[in-house]
């Protein structure tokens, strides 16, 4: 692409063939009449605002070709037909000289007269001038400090960083076919992604139900998807593909407005991932991972302040001890937690939530992990935080009497009902 250093010196080069032209200047017209060392006849060029549009650069100068006019002013006519004429020549080696890359239209040019300005009695013509020249967006053209693959591989690694990464077994159960995988997002959710399927081939997403979104592979086998763009809710909901998903190793920066439902019925999926998915603004984790049995994600850092129904989260995912321990689940005003941990290895201090909100814990803990240890600090933050009329469910725990038993009683005559192993 011609620079504007390029196109600065080619009027220069025009000005000093032309012999009616004794000097050249460039910058602020002020500057100009300020400089007061011009030699007449002159050619000055001043930028205006340039315009782009798409690959198309539109480069704007306004040009003054100017003399000097006599104090009795009986040569001003001859100065500016002399000056008009230097226009017309300038115009015309711009436009019809090959070595230069711009188009200019000459359908519109407008030549104005000026008369004694710029602080000297100097008359002339000005015109504005615009060059269209190419400027094609695919290429750098700021000289490298490091070879182009450098360049190439920090932007692969930027994009794999903020991508949504999972890895799928084509030829595990599924509705599709063995060397087909088929992506499922919530419908009407908003998506534009690029889609990278793992075999070298790759479609850009905008429709939640686009037919691309189920790819067909050559052969059957496991293939590693990356999605980079906006994904704001996918949703498996026991069907399609989920029993073929068998790795979630990066959430990626995709703003989340929905997890309900999302990979509830993965049995094969393990969750590796260690960033925190974009999700400040998620209200339900309801079903999230239910039957997830091989997945424990890491739940610490997760932004859950908004969370407000947790019911049947990880619900059978016999694995999972997700940690809501963290400064945003502290925040949370968590109302529903039916069946959020029913049969999972679930067994957190829970000690720091807020359960202010709490209205239901139908059979939450019931089958689980949680210790007596944990299951007393529970009982303990329900009655600190006034919690009533709440079913809540801990079949499989045990509380210590002399610890949190009176925190029970309270519960219990605040309407509460409680299922539990019994006090020891």
């Amino acid at each position: 692409m011609i620079t504007l250093n390029n196109v600065i010196k080619n009027l220069n080069n025009i000005a000093d063939a032309h012999s009616q032209i004794n000097s050249f200047f460039y910058g602020e017209m002020y500057d100009f009449a300020a400089s007061g060392a011009t030699q007449y006849p002159a050619m000055a060029v001043e930028s205006v605002p340039n315009v782009y549009q798409k690959t198309v650069l539109i480069r704007s100068f306004n040009i003054y070709m100017m003399d000097l006019v006599t104090k009795d002013i009986r040569n001003r006519q001859e100065v500016l037909s002399d000056m008009e004429q230097n226009c017309f020549d300038v115009l015309a080696l711009l436009d019809r000289d090959t070595r230069y890359e711009w188009n200019i239209n000459l359908d519109n040019i407008v030549l104005n007269d000026f008369v004694d300005t710029f602080d000297q009695e100097v008359s002339g013509y000005w015109f504005k001038l615009d060059m269209r020249i190419i400027n094609p967006l695919d290429r750098c053209q700021v000289p490298l400090v490091a070879p182009l693959s450098v360049f190439a591989e920090t932007l692969e690694k930027s994009i794999d960083a903020c991508s949504y990464i999972i890895t799928v077994k084509t030829d595990n159960d599924g509705t599709s076919a063995d060397t087909q995988f088929t992506m499922s997002l919530g419908s009407g959710s908003y998506v534009n992604a690029v889609f990278e399927w793992g075999d070298g081939k790759a479609d850009v997403i905008t429709s939640w139900n686009q037919n691309e979104l189920e790819h067909t592979y050559s052969q059957a086998g496991t293939y590693t998807i990356k999605a980079f763009g906006a994904i704001e809710d996918v949703r498996f909901n026991l069907g399609g593909d989920v029993e073929k998903i068998i790795e979630l190793s990066q959430w990626g920066t995709t703003k989340v407005s929905s997890f309900q439902t999302s990979y509830r019925g993965a049995v094969n999926m393990v969750i590796s991932a260690t960033d925190t998915p974009n999700m400040s603004t998620v209200t339900d984790l309801s079903f999230m991972l239910q039957n997830a049995a091989k997945a424990n994600p890491y739940t610490k850092d997760w932004p859950a302040q908004n969370i407000t129904t947790l019911s049947n989260f990880c619900r059978n995912a016999t694995i999972a001890n997700p940690d809501i321990t963290g400064e945003f689940w502290q925040q949370a005003q968590i109302a529903i937690w039916d069946n959020a941990f029913w049969f999972s290895a679930f067994n957190r201090d829970l000690t720091d939530l807020d359960f202010t909100a709490t209205t239901s814990m139908i059979q939450t803990f019931d089958d689980s992990d949680l210790s007596t240890d944990n299951y007393d600090k529970l009982l303990l933050a329900l009655d600190r935080d006034g919690v009533s009329s709440c079913p809540i469910g801990a079949s499989s725990s045990n509380y210590t009497i002399s610890v949190s038993g009176t925190a029970r009683g309270n519960l219990v005559g605040r309407g509460c009902t409680i299922t539990d192993a019994g006090g020891i």
